[in-house]
């Protein structure tokens, strides 16, 4: 096994020791009592050699047996060596009860290990996750953790000596950049980086650089958990943490941080000393990683595969034309697209700014408990819902010399089209407008309907204030052909008819207003109702159990 390798001549093979080896690699532990029958399968053979019979025995007392017995019979203290030994819990973790007895099954067995301390020479375990002591080791206190050991950082991996010596004859003919930037980078706090085994043996074959390690499996429950917990893969690439909060991995107590680096998705870019502790700053390893484990938080997102196929080809030319103004447009269309939604967006720090003070009328005092209701940062919800109404559907509620902004000519109304576009782009300001057309804000005509807030476990998540207001006399409404390519004037009563009917596409929260406002026969009754609120109740849904991202 081990002639032609640098190890063969510095050990002596003229002493044999017995070897006792427990591979979870194979076999599958999401179903009681399959841990407990595969570890006495693997048993089965070596105690039927050894003459040691395992009838009517626990598990941990096979094993005590079988340990005793090889070192009474060859005089010699034994070698054990268990492979995968996290994978039966791995694979229970979508049933947190059986990946529980999983665990105080493995601990068990793994306590024998100290219990026959006098017998065994020699332990190695090898895993994926690093599993708490206390929660799977509670009993093996000689236990030496060599995970974030400098002196065995290159242990599982390739590193760049190994390419340029061992693997030479293999490189002519590929990018030994493209080879680092696709496969290296995995770091485990040594000076050298290293290089993921298994794809540079299947690039050394395929000659294609390509995500072999990440095709071999889906990391189904990984990529639940970013969802489920709401964390962006943009905050991936930088995430700090410490070592403590690496090793905690446990059913119970299981750190996105420690779940991604202990997997391989995330591996320590950076490490800093403070006030006696160390702090890691994790990033993706290479290009492999980074590009897909993305793409499959997008399937994740966004499972129409035709849907990822249409919009990967103009989002790739916005990019290359580094049209930035149409790539927010797109990302706007993709939270929402092709779905009829009230005009607005989010708020800009410009809308906040107290220069608007002068610019505007109210809110009066009867809009008071609104005003409250917002929160420090009313103004800003005021001056952006009005913004966003004029940049999507054109409406501007403003006051020019104490009436209500409506267009004296189609020359005064082309004016004012002009300027949705820059507003839009902002190259100009709402506040520039209302200086330039000598414009108050019609903030007391526009009251705080509701607050909406999309439930946890949705992918795409936002907080949204709602507002009600009639349409300002002689404005006539219209889509802005950008952010919005259609727009239609029509009651709440007809919009939920046609939705019912599936004629009209309209989000959860979209519905939720217009059921609101369908309680009421004319739009002077919902702004009377509005207008005399006082209570305004955030509405926070829930997904029911299961429910789909």
């Amino acid at each position: 096994l081990f002639r032609g390798l640098a190890i063969h001549d510095q050990w002596d093979w003229g002493q044999p020791r017995p070897v006792l080896r427990i591979s979870f690699g194979s076999g599958q532990f999401s179903k009681p009592g399959e841990l407990e029958a595969r570890f006495k399968e693997m048993l089965a053979p070596v105690a039927r050699t050894a003459g040691v019979s395992l009838e009517g025995a626990t598990a941990a007392g096979c094993f005590t047996a079988l340990i005793r017995a090889l070192q009474e019979s060859s005089g010699r203290r034994v070698a054990v060596l268990v492979d995968e030994y996290d994978k039966p819990i791995l694979d229970a973790l979508d049933a947190p009860e059986v990946a529980r007895a999983n665990r105080e099954f493995l601990r068990g067995v793994y306590s024998v290990i100290k219990d026959c301390d006098e017998s065994i020479k020699f332990t190695l375990l090898t895993g994926v996750s690093k599993f708490s002591k206390v929660g799977l080791f509670s009993g093996l206190n000689n236990l030496m953790d060599i995970t974030l050991d400098p002196a065995y950082s290159a242990i599982c991996g390739y590193t760049e000596r190994d390419l340029g010596t061992v693997f030479a004859p293999e490189l002519p003919g590929l990018d030994r950049e493209e080879i680092r930037r696709w496969y290296n980078g995995y770091s485990w706090r040594g000076e050298e980086k290293v290089y993921n085994p298994f794809d540079i043996l299947l690039l050394f074959r395929q000659r294609e650089f390509k995500a072999h390690w990440f095709e071999t499996g889906s990391p189904k429950f990984l990529i639940d958990a970013l969802l489920r917990r709401g964390v962006s893969s943009i905050d991936l690439d930088g995430m700090t943490t410490t070592e403590a909060l690496l090793s905690a991995f446990d059913i119970d107590d299981m750190a996105i941080e420690a779940l991604l680096f202990q997997t391989g998705y995330l591996t320590i870019a950076e490490e800093k000393g403070r006030s006696g502790r160390i702090r890691y700053r994790l990033g993706y390893p290479n290009q492999e990683v980074r590009q897909s484990l993305n793409e499959r938080l997008l399937m994740a997102l966004l499972p129409d595969a035709a849907r990822r196929r249409a919009d990967n080809a103009p989002l790739h030319e916005l990019l290359s034309a580094n049209d930035f103004e149409g790539l927010e447009a797109f990302f706007r269309s993709l939270f929402a697209g092709s779905m009829f939604v009230f005009p607005g967006g989010r708020v800009d720090g410009d809308d906040h700014l107290h220069r608007y003070d002068a610019v505007r009328e109210g809110p009066s005092e009867d809009q008071a408990e609104q005003a409250k209701a917002l929160g420090s940062e009313w103004r800003g919800y005021w001056v952006a819902g009005i913004r966003e109404s004029f940049e999507e559907a054109g409406l501007l509620p403003a006051y020019r010399n104490g009436e209500l902004l409506a267009y004296a000519d189609e020359a005064e109304r082309a004016r004012f089209a002009a300027y949705r576009k820059p507003l839009h782009s902002r190259q100009l300001r709402l506040f520039d407008i209302c200086q330039r057309e000598n414009l108050k804000l019609a903030v007391d005509r526009i009251h705080f309907h509701s607050r909406f807030v999309t439930p946890l476990g949705c992918p795409r998540r936002f907080d949204t204030r709602f507002f009600i207001a009639a349409a300002p006399p002689g404005q006539i409404g219209r889509h802005d052909e950008h952010e919005t390519v259609d727009s239609i004037w029509i009651s709440p009563q007809e919009a939920l008819a046609r939705n019912q009917a599936n004629e009209l596409d309209l989000m959860q929260v979209t519905r939720h207003q217009l059921r609101q406002l369908a309680n009421h026969l004319s739009t002077e009754a919902a702004l009377s109702a509005a207008a005399a609120n006082r209570k305004f109740p955030v509405h926070r849904p829930v997904l029911p159990p299961n429910a789909p991202p």
